[in-house]
């Protein structure tokens, strides 16, 4: 499979390959005392620890003779012939080749500390008493030259608040189902490690109040999990949408629909695959390469610590993995500060937006439908409200900025504009019982109040006037009508709407009625076909198509595929066709083997996935060697090496991993790659080198001593290659390297190399200091350009991935890879927010602690930045996503990171930009809150949450939102239904999330998600890709379905959901509101009171021509019944059985699709519920009544593929129930049929990456 953002129908996450694990941490079940032992050290350390090792291996054989004699015969390093001497020689090596830091230089010294330990044997003196004196020498040199300015780059610099929007932006418009868009804003607005986002479980969101909380199990600072489980709270932020958690979490479930409960980017390596992204990003917006998915986190910490001094009290401290001190107001604050609302506007207090009522059952069917897979987690459900809410909200927005092929715009409630339309009308913009702002200042919105009572007072006295004069020329002036003057107005009024014909009306134009059905004319052959001209096929996983087979797309306009021809479709597209068709006529095949009978047309979505989990059941599918092409994969990854660091995991541990558990698997890798660096040096250096390597090509470190570290320190330093700090990395890989050898570690590397290290750091200081300097690291994420991420790859035809990675590590605060390892397990519903448990993150490898969950808050400000409604996104978009990981598949940090990082140097120009610039940039957002917050101190940014007050993380979960502090809509509530026990919320729910319902915990999220959707199904369908997955789901396929959704939104609180993290203050503006909404009524009362006076005692009154002119119109327009006078109903396409007829240029006919249309990057479920469904939302007929003739001729293939797609899962159906497959009419109905018919089936892996 590719890795290059290509999909795939079946195939909806990117990352790596998955790879070996050897360090992994073990799992409770069967634990034996050396496992939990070796559970000590973490798998990164250990990872570190032997790449260290292996530098200082490579260091001996290079310089050390012979280098043999340093190894012992299993190739591990001697420990009692590599003395502290030739750890010293090591450092000066490196600190002359200048390639590393001192810090870095440390972790070889704590490698070999190791190895001493794992050998049993005793510790030498040296690497307490000498090594000490050296490494305090070489801090200071390295100091010294930093301050001369011969410094190299520290790390990546913090990302500001713009690049950060900017990369939200873009990410949001990624075609990644999500990923990059939801890792960007997890990582931003939990303000924690890439890792950490990673690593969230579905499990950890919850809905709390106004956020959705998010707890953090692990974290680097806290390995073992120590400490409460506070959440962490992300606010959606409405006035930005692409900055908004909730919207990127809600694109990225919708657009990974079968998202698995379990992991939140399920798959290995999601934190590379978003470091991938989001450094390309970075660098095409600042024009630097300073900026990596740290900066994230690095600019997050700087954002939320350089706020007015109205915000509550709290320090930043270092910037390096510690999170701030958790106390729950303090946190919602800060989580409305880092989603990027305005402080100093009452906006910062605007509720995300929510339903009045999550339990209606249109909410809970939407729900249902946009995340198939959630529904059945009942604590991630009202977050999945949330994100239907988001999508109800910023709906067109989201059509406007994400691509028109994003997996989105496939979705549920995007494909069902009446759907859509009716999750609109449920939101709701006030507080309930379940849902209230949180983490609000006492003083937000004041200003705002005040100016606006002063302008309602000012303008009163001329409204006043006005309206009185008003009254008495229409109730007592003289005017008097006749009735042909009446009859004329009226005449004129009904042709005006378009109820009397015109004699001379020319009928010549008006498209032919066929069966109900559009037809569209083409131009290429001038015929009328049932698809557009131009009509590209969705990227769908085969549940989509398996719904768009059965029951078409009624919001796109298309009818069921099953009812098309290849001839509706362009010749480029019928290859498609074909594939979808035999999709479909496998599963079908396997329903009716299953069965023993003919599968029968499933005329629901509920059925049509009933069928397709049956018949995928039974049929197995070759898989595509075309990326491009229909296939089973959900998750597609990038290739990976082979890892060789893994955590253990529970079940047959040994002793000796969990030992070598204690060692981070970085650590271990990065004490390799020094070790590696190492003996390469002996091998140059020394002779013999054989002398100082063992049998199995270990450093001997009986012949490695630390005279010759002291030496290979002096080359490094010489080289200038490598910092002082990094040369310390090589010390610490030889220490561990002893530990491993169980070899005692020389007393040099303790005294002898302390005193090195400090001349070394001196040194390194005075270069830098001369100019010499390195580049920094990556740069904070701007709250701007987050918000510009947000959007862009929240219109990435990607299935939400990036948005909903880019929001996930935003709200989260935390790195790209701790949003890569999130599992759907970590989310929950947290009143107003989603809580998302980081069980382990970069400085908690052990996960020790309390589990207190982040709080994640939707934006309904600005949708593309509402994490909610980009989770809905990614689980409408992926509807298979099976529990487990939120971004299944390896590497997928990496690969968010290449699409953030072209994003963020898109934007900025710059290449100063990563995905830790995210995470910088969301912790230097959230730091700048008001003194109205609540107390709290942020501490270092590295992976360390608030000290956990449930309030305080519900409020930073406001803030990273990016809810305005300063405004009453910073308490505003996620968008939400009133009643989430709704039958058709659930049934929503269970359509838009088929492999999320059956966890019951996560259900409430995917409330949320369907909540999000019907407040933003305009924005999505806006800034999505038309062929966007999302907008193949259901709710947003079946127009209806999302009118009914937003008319279920809630905008109060409830039993389940209020506001949290407001500090008690935000009364207040709610008084002023009050205040104002009085004096703006006053007019309008004291105009009723005239009115009344002047009715009861005007008797000569009269109705002008005019005026009754203006009644009728106004009933008319208010009726729907007024047409525009300009309206041009010349392009008006023929009516073929009520379907649209487009006429083309090309061949001067009719055809159902338009000329320019082309095929949506959809999965394979997205093409099958296209091809029974089609998209009324875009005015799609279902593709099973289209032929290839509909389609311009270089879509033709497409077509043809997806209907070889379809015919095969249509015949796996079949052949699992024996019988003939039964039309699915609503997406529930082709979800079941496409799972029945792909458990049969067998898809080859297309080759061509734009199908």
């Amino acid at each position: 499979m590719t890795n290059k953002g290509a999909h795939s129908l079946g195939g909806q996450l990117q990352g790596h390959q998955q790879s070996t694990i050897v360090f992994a941490t073990p799992v409770p079940g069967n634990l034996s005392i050396d496992q939990v032992r070796n559970a000590c050290t973490a798998p990164n350390t250990k990872k570190a620890f032997k790449s260290f090792i292996k530098g200082l291996s490579q260091w001996i054989r290079v310089t050390q003779d012979p280098p043999d004699n340093f190894f012992e015969e299993d190739g591990s390093l001697d420990l009692f012939t590599f003395l502290p001497s030739h750890f010293e020689e090591f450092l000066m090596d490196k600190m002359n080749a200048g390639t590393i830091k001192v810090s870095t230089r440390s972790g070889y010294r704590s490698a070999v500390k190791d190895l001493y330990r794992q050998k049993l044997i005793d510790l030498p003196a040296e690497y307490n008493n000498d090594l000490k004196t050296t490494f305090t020498g070489l801090k200071r040199v390295e100091a010294e030259n930093d301050q001369a300015g011969r410094e190299r780059r520290p790390g990546e610099e913090p990302l500001t608040f713009s690049v950060y929007m900017q990369l939200a932006e873009r990410t949001l418009a990624l075609q990644d189902n999500g990923f990059a868009h939801l890792f960007l804003l997890s990582q931003w607005n939990l303000m924690c490690r890439s890792v950490s986002v990673e690593t969230l479980h579905i499990s950890h969101l919850h809905c709390a109040d106004d956020s959705v909380g998010c707890v953090l199990h692990k974290t680097k600072t806290n390995q073992e999990g120590s400490g409460p489980k506070d959440p962490r709270h992300i606010n959606a932020n409405t006035e930005h949408p692409s900055c908004c958690w909730v919207l990127g979490l809600g694109v990225y479930f919708a657009s990974n629909p079968l998202l698995p409960p379990g992991k939140l980017f399920p798959g290995s390596n999601q934190k590379s695959r978003f470091g991938k992204v989001i450094g390309k990003m970075l660098e095409d917006i600042t024009g630097q390469k300073i900026y990596g998915t740290h900066s994230i986190r690095k600019g997050v910490a700087t954002f939320a610590s350089s706020g007015s001094t109205g915000g509550p009290s709290w320090s930043l401290g270092g910037v390096q993995d510690r999170h701030f001190r958790y106390e729950a107001a303090g946190d919602q604050y800060l989580g409305r500060v880092v989603a990027g609302l305005p402080q100093n506007n009452s906006k910062f207090a605007t509720l995300p937006p929510h339903f009045a009522d999550n339990r209606d059952d249109f909410i809970l069917d939407c729900a249902a439908q946009m995340f198939p897979s959630m529904v059945g987690d009942a604590h991630i459900v009202p977050v999945l409200h949330l994100c239907l809410a988001s999508f109800a909200q910023h709906a067109e927005y989201l059509r406007r900025n994400v691509s028109q092929k994003h997996p989105l715009l496939s979705s549920y409630i995007f494909r069902c504009p009446d759907v859509m339309v009716k999750l609109q009308g449920m939101l709701s913009t006030s507080e309930n019982s379940w849902t209230r702002a949180t983490g609000i200042p006492p003083h937000v919105e004041l200003f705002q109040h005040h100016i606006e009572t002063r302008a309602a007072l000012q303008q009163l006295p001329e409204v006043l006037l006005d309206g009185v004069s008003k009254v008495l020329e229409e109730r007592c002036m003289d005017q008097r009508i006749t009735r042909e003057s009446l009859g004329v107005t009226i005449h004129a009024l009904l042709e005006e709407a378009g109820l009397l014909r015109s004699p001379n009306t020319n009928s010549q134009d008006t498209p032919p009625h066929l069966s109900g059905n559009i037809a569209y004319h083409w131009s290429f052959d001038g015929r009328f076909h049932r698809m557009p001209e131009g009509f590209e096929f969705l990227l769908l996983d085969a549940l989509g198509v398996w719904r768009l087979w059965w029951l078409g797309n009624q919001a796109s306009g298309f009818p069921p595929f099953r009812s098309l021809h290849s001839s509706d479709f362009v010749s480029s597209s019928r290859k498609m066709f074909s594939e979808w068709s035999a999709l479909v006529r496998h599963v079908t095949t396997a329903i009716g083997t299953s069965t023993g009978t003919k599968m029968q047309r499933p005329k629901t979505q509920e059925e049509a996935d009933s069928l397709y989990k049956l018949g995928m059941s039974n049929v197995l599918l070759k898989p595509s060697s075309h990326p491009h092409k229909l296939n089973l994969f959900l998750f597609t990854t990038e290739s990976e090496p082979k890892r060789v660091f893994a955590t253990p995991v529970p079940g047959n541990l040994s002793i000796d991993q969990v030992r070598n558990a204690c060692t981070a698997p970085n650590t271990k890798k990065a004490f390799k790659s020094f070790i590696k660096g190492l003996s390469q040096w002996i091998r140059v250096t020394q002779d013999p080198p054989d002398n100082f390597f063992e049998e199995d090509g270990s450093l001997d470190l009986f012949t490695f001593l630390p005279s010759h570290f002291e030496e290979f320190l002096m080359d490094k330093m010489n080289a200038g290659t490598i910092k002082v700090s990094t040369r310390s990395g090589y010390r610490s890989a030889v220490k561990d390297l002893y530990r491993q050898k169980l070899i005692d570690l020389p007393a040099e590397y303790n005294n002898d190399l302390k005193t090195t290290f400090t001349g070394l750091k001196r040194v390194e200081a005075e270069n830098d200091q001369a100019g010499r300097e390195r580049r920094p690291g990556e740069e904070p994420l701007t709250f701007s350009v987050y918000m510009q991420l947000a959007e862009r790859t929240l219109a990435l035809q990607d299935n939400g991935f990036a948005h909903l990675f880019l929001l996930s590590q935003w709200n989260l605060m935390c790195r790209s890879v701790s949003v890569e390892i999130l599992h759907i397990s970590h989310l929950h519903c947290a009143d107003d927010s989603v809580g998302c448990v980081l069980h382990k993150t970069k400085t908690n490898q052990e996960g020790s602690g309390p589990k207190d969950p982040r709080h994640i808050n939707a934006n309904t400000e600005h949708p593309s930045c509402c994490w909610v409604l980009g989770l809905g996104v990614y689980f409408a978009s992926n509807p298979l996503l099976p529990p487990g990981k939120l971004f299944p598949g390896s590497n997928q940090k990496s690969r968010f990171g290449k699409v953030i990082g072209k994003m963020l140097e898109d934007i900025t120009g710059q290449k100063i930009y990563g995905t830790h610039s995210i995470r910088k940039g969301v912790a230097t957002f959230a730091s700048s809150g008001s003194t109205g917050g609540p107390s709290w101190s942020l501490g270092g940014v590295q992976d360390r949450h608030f000290r956990y007050e449930a309030a305080g993380d519900q409020y930073l979960g406001r803030v990273v939102a990016g809810l305005p502090q300063n405004n009453s809509k910073f308490a505003t509530l996620p968008p939400h239904f009133a009643d989430n026990r709704d039958d058709f919320i659930l049934d929503c729910a269970a359509q838009m999330f088929p492999s999320m319902v059956g966890d019951a915990h996560i259900v409430p999220v995917l409330h949320l998600c369907l909540a999000s959707f019907a407040q933003h199904a305009e924005y999505l369908r806006r800034n999505v890709s038309q062929k966007h997955p999302l907008l193949s789901s259901y709710i947003f396929r079946c127009p209806d379905v999302m009118v009914k959704l937003q008319g279920m939104l809630s905008t109060s609180e409830n039993s389940w959901t209020r506001a949290t993290g407001i500090p008690p203050h935000v009364e207040l503006f709610q008084h002023h509101i009050e205040t104002r909404a009085a004096l703006q009524q006053l007019p309008e009362v004291l105009l009723d009171g005239v009115s009344k006076v002047l009715e009861e005692r005007c008797m000569d009154q009269r109705i002008t021509r005019e005026s009754l002119g203006v009644t009728i119109h106004a009933l008319l327009e208010e009726a729907g019944l007024l047409r525009s006078p300009n309206t041009n109903s010349q392009d008006t396409p023929p009516h073929l059985s009520g379907n649209i007829a487009y006429h083309w240029s090309f061949d001067g006919r009719f055809h159902r699709m338009p000329e320019g249309f082309e095929f949506l990057l959809l999965d394979a479920l997205g093409v099958w519920r296209l091809w029974w469904l089609g998209n009324q939302a875009s005015g799609f007929p279902p593709f099973r009544s289209l032929h290839s003739s509909d389609f311009v001729s270089s879509s033709r293939k497409m077509f043809s593929e997806w209907s070889a797609l379809v015919r095969h899962v249509t015949t796996a159906i079949g052949t699992s129930t024996g019988t003939k497959m039964q039309r699915p009419k609503t997406q529930e109905e082709a979800d079941s049929l496409y799972k029945l018919g792909m458990s049969n089936v067998l898809l080859k892996p297309s080759s061509h990456p734009h199908k």
